[in-house]
């Protein structure tokens, strides 16, 4: 898989409790990475054409990481972007599965994927707004992440997981080493003018101002983001975020 960058985008297209939470982290990393590495995710689509305004592509490899820490990939449906995300995804969780059989290497050193749609951090945040909840914006989108990767650990090893796990991701974000990755932008509707401020809960401008919060507040997490071109209306992840478009 190859990308372009693009500089800025304007307008509409702009047991013992380390053995339990081991468990649960390589559950996590499991989750994502059994299946995918067989069904081709680590592998590499692109040639070595130029993008559409003529910028050299570059290939999303085990580099990625620190070339693109916050990004948004942008595209036209089934250009990939989803694609793109798993792929990542895959590969973080083949790296901690690695690392967490390495002798040297504790659990703090597990950089934890979490992959998930935005609608269902929409809706696991309005939950907790309307259930009275009161915490930071930043807060309630940790606490959201943290209960999708709890899910996701219990669902992989087919037992509940203990409390401490939430430590756990809890230290993983204060720390950056997590890897938050959002799929589908544009798939939560976007509010409209005439819409009061009530009824503008769980827009995608509403999800927009609590993802950022969260961004600000956790500077070191890195945070991918796909969306559709026409889906995309400003920064997300924060103003430093680069923004990328897939090559097939």
């Amino acid at each position: 898989m190859q990308v372009v960058e693009y500089q800025s985008v304007g307008g509409q297209c702009t047991a013992r409790e380390p053995e339990a939470l081991g468990g649960a982290a390589l559950g996590l990393a499991l989750a994502y990475g059994h299946g995918w590495l067989s069904r081709g995710y680590m592998g590499d689509s692109g040639g070595n054409k130029l993008g559409s305004r003529g910028q050299r592509p570059v290939t999303w490899d085990e580099t990625a990481m620190h070339r693109f820490p916050r990004a948004v990939i942008l595209g036209e449906p089934s250009s990939g972007k989803s694609w793109l995300l798993r792929q990542e995804a895959c590969r973080l969780a083949h790296v901690a599965c690695v690392l967490f059989a390495a002798p040297r290497h504790g659990l703090r050193d597990l950089r934890i994927p979490v992959l998930l749609d935005s609608w269902d951090l929409r809706d696991r945040l309005l939950k907790r707004e309307r259930a009275g909840i009161l915490e930071e914006q930043s807060e309630s989108v940790s606490a959201a992440l943290i209960e999708i990767a709890r899910e996701v650990a219990a669902s992989r090893l087919s037992r509940s997981v203990s409390r401490r796990f939430d430590k756990f991701m809890g230290e993983q974000l204060d720390t950056g080493q997590c890897t938050i990755i959002v799929d589908g932008w544009d798939e939560v509707a976007s509010s409209g003018p005439s819409q009061s401020p009530a009824s503008r809960a769980g827009s995608r401008e509403w999800l927009q101002r609590r993802l950022e919060a969260f961004a600000r507040r956790f500077e070191q997490v890195r945070v991918l983001l796909a969306c559709r071109f026409l889906g995309y209306v400003g920064p997300v992840t924060t103003r430093s975020s680069m923004y990328l478009t897939c090559l097939i």
